[in-house]
């Protein structure tokens, strides 16, 4: 090992197990222009969301840090050598046992009460036999509930804690914060009609997948969750108070014929069990009468809302204050709204002028083609994840472990195509797949079920003409890897994907990684499909904002989406209903890729030549699930974004506290 190495891997090693760090050089405007020069004008104008907590002075104490835990000592020596892992092992911190205690409560609590979210993931797994409990009685229990967990936490002795304790606790109280957000300040229960179309429809689309139903016991979780369908319609009628009229509107448009298309996966069951009549069907298969009932219930439903249109509040905004408690309370993003629909306005105009400077170098280049068929889609995109996997290793910017599964792509079943936006199954933002060893993806293949005229939605369209185009932000670096990383972390509260906008930020600055690292540079015919999706991570970031703050009505979102990207309007309608639905899910791409860039940034003027991208990038994987401002505060001693989190998060009048 040469000199240069052997000092880079102490310096790695020293950072990872928590010993003293170097003073954080001081910014000036020569560093911030090495700093754009560096990252490129994109990154470096994402940047731009973290310059007002360069305001605040770094606050705290430098206090033992987090270290490795002897299960993390195998990996850390195949990222720096064994020296690495044998000096990680001797500085093993006991977890808090006291908050382990009640955030292993928390969670197992919040498993079988946290909702159905159509466009979202968790790692936290529901219960074998869990049903929607959404009745008047079950949401009083929820919030009680809610303030035990916070009472609970604030009364535990933080006197002692480690930074890493430190970090571990606002983590916490960040995810039991999130159940107050959906409750009383998102209020969906009593605002959303689409709420229950995602606990009842939403909660049996996984069951739908090939193979899902061989056992007896899923078919059986199946029947029970149909049968529930009624009661938690039901509820749905006595909660809904405050109806949004656009909303409900969207609820009616995803219900539309509902019936027959439940009772076309009735009759495909059936017809796996040989049955050829109805009446057999039935007699043959209970869950084919059991969809049958489901489909009308939806239907009544259906009705029930359109009766009700007229009344409706027609304005879905949450408002300016109840988005920034989101963020400083929830996503730990030290950010206000408009910093970030700012950022990304600006992010914008530069996309813009890069591709089209970009087109007219390869002017002569016509834009890619769809693949001819779905067998050379499934097999183009085994074989692009396979280079993808040799790029980042071949440029050093990231070790993917040899137990990460390949995909293994598959079509989306019709009766699925026909039931979600997309064929989306809730929970997965990338296809289906189930924990952190199933690595299967489901698309829409070309002519398949869910096309129309053989037209695939935005990012169907967009793995068709590319598969790396997704694989990326999606696979390999993306949430998927990440979440094989984190589920192994020896920490458990560090284990749970929750509210944070660190997962999709760490994915979307990956997007940038790669291109920047030269993917793209001898593949310009699909450079102009790349900028359309870099353009959207900072469209959703200025739509969020405006519909939430009430900017922006649902329409001209719908409009701008389709218009800018450009998308089909149906994927940009489905995004703006989801980005109205759950305010902060649109920007959240586009403000942690800003946060990770201030956080490179940070570490590089602390670690001088000795800073390596590619342990930098190990780490930040298996941090996925730790916010940036967080991050910064662990492994650099830098305080000032968790200060102006306190700022920023004092309580409005109009949210929970």
């Amino acid at each position: 090992m040469n000199l240069s190495r052997a000092r880079s891997v102490v310096v790695a090693a020293a950072r990872f197990v928590g010993l003293p760090r170097l003073p954080r050089p001081a910014r000036t405007p020569a560093r911030n222009l090495a700093l754009t020069l560096t990252l490129g004008p994109f990154m470096a104008s994402v940047m731009a969301l973290s310059g007002p907590s360069r305001a605040f002075a770094e606050t705290g104490t430098e206090v033992p840090a987090a270290s490795a835990s002897p299960d993390a000592r195998p990996l850390i020596e195949e990222t720096h050598g064994p020296a690495a892992g044998e000096l990680a092992e001797a500085r093993v911190p006991e977890l808090n046992a006291d908050l382990q205690k009640l955030a292993a409560a928390f969670f197992e609590w919040r498993a079988g009460q946290r909702p159905v979210v159509l466009y979202g993931a968790s790692a936290l797994p529901r219960p074998a036999d869990w049903l929607p409990a959404w009745s008047p009685s079950d949401l009083a229990v929820y919030r009680a509930m809610y303030r035990d967990f916070l009472d609970r936490l604030a009364g535990l002795d933080h006197g002692g804690y480690s930074r890493a304790d430190d970090v571990d606790a606002r983590l916490l109280a960040a995810a039991i914060k999130q159940v107050g957000w959906e409750l009383d300040a998102l209020r969906r229960p009593h605002r959303d009609p689409l709420f229950y179309v995602d606990q009842t429809l939403g909660s049996i689309l996984p069951l739908g997948l090939p193979g899902a139903l061989d056992e007896a016991a899923a078919r059986e979780v199946l029947l029970l969750r149909l049968q529930h369908f009624g009661e938690t319609l039901l509820h749905a009628r006595e909660n809904l108070t405050e109806p949004v009229r656009p909303l409900a509107v969207a609820a009616v448009e995803r219900l539309v014929d509902i019936e027959s298309r439940l009772a076309a996966w009735g009759a495909a069951i059936a017809e796996t069990g040989g049955a050829d009549s109805e009446s057999d069907q039935a007699a043959a298969d209970p869950l084919v009468p059991a969809l049958a009932d489901a489909g009308l219930a939806l239907a009544d439903y259906r009705r029930w809302l359109q009766q009700q249109l007229a009344g409706m509040n027609p304005d879905p905004a949450i408002g300016r204050e109840a988005y920034q408690w989101y963020l400083a309370n929830v996503a730990l993003m030290p950010e206000t709204p408009q910093a970030m629909a700012d950022a990304a306005e600006r992010a914008l105009d530069r996309q813009g002028a890069t591709s089209v400077l970009d087109r007219h170098r390869h002017r002569d280049v016509p834009p890619a083609a769809p693949m001819p068929s779905p067998e050379a889609f499934i097999h183009i995109t085994g074989q692009q994840e396979r280079e993808l996997r040799a790029f980042l290793a071949a440029h050093e910017l990231l070790t993917v472990p040899a137990d990460f599964p390949a995909s293994v792509v598959h079509a989306v079943p019709a009766t699925l195509a026909a039931l979600a936006p997309w064929g989306k199954v809730p929970g997965m933002p990338y296809g289906a797949g189930g924990g952190a060893g199933d690595n299967t993806l489901w698309f829409l293949l070309p002519g398949g079920p869910g096309t129309t005229d053989g037209k695939a939605p935005f990012f169907d369209d967009l793995a068709w003409r590319d598969p790396r185009l997704r694989l990326v932000g999606d696979v390999v670096p993306g949430w998927r890897l990440q979440r094989h990383l984190t589920a192994s972390h020896p920490d458990p509260i560090r284990r749970y994907a929750m509210d944070f906008a660190t997962s999709p930020g760490i994915a979307a600055w990956f997007e940038d990684v790669v291109h920047s690292a030269g993917l793209w540079d001898y593949s310009p015919q699909v450079r102009p499909w790349l900028y359309r999706l870099l353009r959207l991570r900072a469209l959703q970031a200025v739509v969020d904002v405006g519909l939430s703050n009430g900017d922006l009505s649902l329409a001209a979102a719908v409009e701008r989406l389709q218009r800018e990207v450009p998308m089909d309007r149906s994927t940009a309608g489905t995004l703006a209903i989801a980005m109205a639905s759950n305010p902060g899910s649109g920007a959240a791409a586009f403000a942690g890729a800003g946060q990770v860039a201030a956080f490179v940034a940070a570490w590089r003027e602390t670690a001088g030549e000795d800073f390596d991208l590619k342990a930098f990038h190990d780490r930040l994987l298996r941090e996925a699930n730790v916010p940036i401002a967080l991050q910064r505060w662990e492994e650099l001693g830098d305080g000032a974004e968790v200060a102006r989190l306190k700022q920023l998060g004092r309580r409005p009048a109009t949210v929970p506290q």
